[in-house]
């Protein structure tokens, strides 16, 4: 699974720096001792990866932040963090609805976290590399009330290069 995972990491991770790259945006990227990208920055913006707000208690797998670089202490603003992302990579046509489930209980967290600070939710995110139509119908009808910002199939490049540009462009 993290093998899968940190594939799915990796696509994002290239087509957000492809976008900026493609844009004259300086980004600077920053990975682990295992090579691992932990965070792309630019301007005055944050992509965080893996990360666990306290606030929230719980890992998202993608987090932007209105700060030029990661800091511990922005992570726990939750003004100054602008989006939150879900990203599954796993690709069984059979765990499709389960991996949407997990993901969508993660952004229900966000959202009640906000809720219990009185603030707007900020903008949210998934990613998925099988997405089933019972489950396309639910993520359709979250983007349609705003629930959710941008959604895509990790494997549809238009699809991911459309949510990548909303999410570098906030």
């Amino acid at each position: 699974r993290n093998a899968i995972g940190q594939r799915a990491q990796n696509k994002l991770s290239d087509f957000v720096c492809q976008y900026l790259a493609e844009g004259q945006i300086q980004a600077r990227v920053t990975r682990n001792a295992g090579g691992k990208i932990t965070e792309i920055s630019w301007a005055n913006r944050t992509l965080a990866f893996d990360r666990k707000p306290r606030f929230i208690n719980k890992n998202i797998d993608f987090i932007l932040m209105d700060a030029p670089r990661f800091a511990a202490a922005t992570l726990e603003q939750p003004q100054r963090l602008i989006a939150f992302g879900e990203l599954k990579g796993g690709i069984d046509p059979a765990g499709a609805d389960e991996h949407w489930k997990t993901a969508r209980a993660a952004l229900d967290r966000v959202r009640q976290a906000y809720a219990d600070r009185q603030l707007a939710a900020p903008s949210l995110f998934f990613v998925g590399a099988a997405i089933e139509q019972s489950m396309a119908v639910e993520i359709f009808a979250q983007l349609t009330n705003n629930a959710l910002t941008a959604a895509a199939n990790l494997h549809h490049q238009g699809q991911l290069a459309e949510l990548t540009q909303i999410l570098t462009d906030l």
